[in-house]
């Protein structure tokens, strides 16, 4: 059994999706938002949103409130519930920052769990194309701006890395102006899952 860390995001829908076909048995999802606004840092989901993902995607969810000073004991706490449960890793849809997947990688493999990455060092246009090939659609949540299309314009001044053009270039933004969180053109077959939140695993 396996868990992943889901942000509600692209990234994660597809190492979802390619962990499933490395015969990977991800049974839970990981989320932490942010206490004081009820969201996902950087992304600005709704934890109800992505409890509706989870529950649409019939798997357990396990979600934490955190601030800045408290995220990491949270992390390892959670960490320490999985392992615990007879989990054996978690994946994570890192793409690049090395130093953001050896802080993770430190702490999980400290709690006895495997560390994957199923995403990492792939090139961004490919990895849009198999999302998109792959039937998702994506918007952005938390963008103030959306083009007739749905799809969401990172704010001015914002650092690189979030928008579509940073994500992969402009050929792969006009193919990105196809997809309009994680709706599907072609639904599976779906089962509730069961819902943990707070400290229960």
């Amino acid at each position: 059994m396996y868990a992943l860390m889901w942000s509600g995001g692209k990234d994660s829908c597809l190492a979802l999706a390619r962990a499933r076909r490395q015969g990977l048995a991800v049974e839970t999802l990981v989320n932490f938002y942010d206490a004081a606004t009820g969201r996902v840092r950087f992304h600005a989901t709704r934890r109800e949103l992505i409890a509706a993902q989870a529950f649409a995607l019939g798997l357990r969810l396990i979600q934490e409130a955190t601030q800045p000073d408290t995220y990491e004991a949270v992390f390892r706490r959670t960490l320490t519930q999985l392992a615990a449960s007879g989990c054996r890793g978690v994946v994570f849809g890192d793409i690049h920052l090395a130093d953001v997947r050896a802080w993770f990688e430190e702490r999980v493999t400290a709690a006895g769990l495997e560390h994957l990455e199923p995403l990492w060092d792939n090139p961004s246009a490919q990895l849009l194309s198999e999302f998109i090939d792959g039937g998702c659609q994506a918007c952005s949540p938390a963008s103030s701006w959306r083009s007739s299309r749905g799809l969401a314009r990172p704010a001015r001044g914002r650092g690189p890395g979030y928008g579509p053009r940073a994500l992969a270039g402009r050929r792969s933004l006009r193919r990105a102006r196809r997809i309009s969180l994680l709706r599907l053109r072609r639904p599976p077959v779906l089962h509730a899952g069961p819902l943990a939140t707070g400290a229960n695993p």
